[in-house]
């Protein structure tokens, strides 16, 4: 590919994305990006605690094929 092209089509995108940008849809929709962004931050940084939580609650009995209560 041509170094003509290549920045024609980087310009192209780039005024593209501003076009976007300048338009409340593009707002909004980015807003909502950093918004899962976000949400999913904060998921990782708690799995580890809700691990340790639900894992206190699991019961191996059940995985005993003796129980007779558990099968």
């Amino acid at each position: 590919m041509k170094n003509g092209t290549k920045s024609r089509r980087l310009a192209l995108l780039a005024a593209a994305l501003l076009a976007l940008a300048a338009t409340s849809a593009g707002r909004h929709s980015g807003e909502g990006i950093a918004d899962l962004f976000i949400q999913v931050g904060s998921a990782v940084i708690q799995f580890p605690s809700n691990m340790a939580t639900h894992l206190r609650e699991l019961s191996f009995a059940r995985l005993d094929p003796t129980c007779t209560q558990c099968n």
